[in-house]
């Protein structure tokens, strides 16, 4: 199959298919243009003419029949469908990275919104996986020297990613990873490390099986979302945190209310006892009940 169809090039490019018509009339020469199965398109083609090949990535989209400027007319649409071509991918490239920093922008947005570390995590990992292909992915905190698996999808053998994991922290540097030799590793990884006041606080990884390659734009995209993540991730600690010392020390607060009215109770209990105590009347009983003893005791 060729490349691209020169009857639907010619088609839908009105202008050029009427430049080449302007061509060949001013050349004076008969020339005729043909697809690659030889079905005339725009001129004559003569069986006795020569023909030249108009190629584009090693394929032959159609042949230019005629004299000596039938091969230069060759080469120039040759020349004029590979422009179209690479304006086209570049256009397509554009609208991908369009695409990519309006999505980014989106997370951005959600993840200012959000305090919960958890939560954090998710949207940034189903994000990454939704704009580079991959199997399996992870973020993961560094909790001193442990790591915590804050968000996962799909199936990766963390344990055996430990000394990658410990490469980057220490270079903080993003990384593709690929299987080379005779590696046990089943995965081609891509990884970037969570950076917050310039230091390493985590890491987002994608897995992807062996045979899968990523390329340096996908580490691009996964070092700009990790740049978005990490700050996030950051303001959600230090809220975790926040609150959870503010319910500690609510906690410790309620205990030494607990205590005091303890307290008070005691001293309450205590003082009505000694108001009791101090009256003339009980002093009163508590004299009779002194005398009815020695009483008692007489009479024994």
């Amino acid at each position: 199959m060729p490349h691209a169809d020169l009857r639907r090039i010619f088609g839908r490019k009105k202008k050029l298919a009427s430049i080449l018509v302007s061509l060949i009339e001013a050349s004076g020469a008969p020339i005729g243009i043909s697809d690659a199965g030889g079905t005339p398109l725009i001129g004559q083609v003569t069986g006795a003419a020569s023909r030249y090949p108009i190629v584009l990535g090693g394929e032959t989209l159609g042949w230019v029949a005629g004299g000596p400027p039938a091969q230069a007319m060759a080469g120039l649409i040759a020349h004029l469908i590979a422009k179209e071509s690479e304006t086209k991918s570049l256009a397509g490239e554009v609208l991908d990275r369009y695409r990519e920093l309006n999505l980014l922008y989106t997370l951005s947005e959600k993840l200012a919104a959000s305090l919960d570390v958890k939560a954090v995590a998710d949207m940034a990992l189903s994000e990454a996986g939704r704009l580079i292909a991959s199997g399996a992915g992870a973020v993961m905190l560094l909790d001193g020297e442990q790591w915590e698996h804050v968000a996962a999808f799909g199936s990766i053998d963390f344990q055996s990613h430990v000394d990658l994991l410990g490469e980057i922290v220490s270079a903080g540097r993003a990384d593709i990873v690929a299987p080379a030799g005779d590696e046990q590793r089943i995965e081609c990884l891509v990884c970037a490390p969570l950076k917050a006041r310039q230091q390493v606080i985590g890491v987002i990884l994608l897995a992807a099986e062996a045979s899968h390659t990523y390329t340096a734009g996908d580490l691009k995209l996964l070092i700009a979302l990790a740049a978005l993540v990490a700050p996030a991730i950051e303001n959600a600690s230090i809220f975790e945190r926040a609150v959870r010392e503010a319910r500690e020390r609510e906690a410790r607060l309620q205990q030494r209310i607990h205590e005091l009215h303890i307290e008070l109770d005691a001293a309450l209990q205590a003082r009505q006892v000694a108001e009791i105590t101090e009256t003339d009347y009980f002093q009163h009983l508590q004299a009779r009940a002194r005398d009815l003893r020695k009483g008692a005791r007489r009479g024994e």
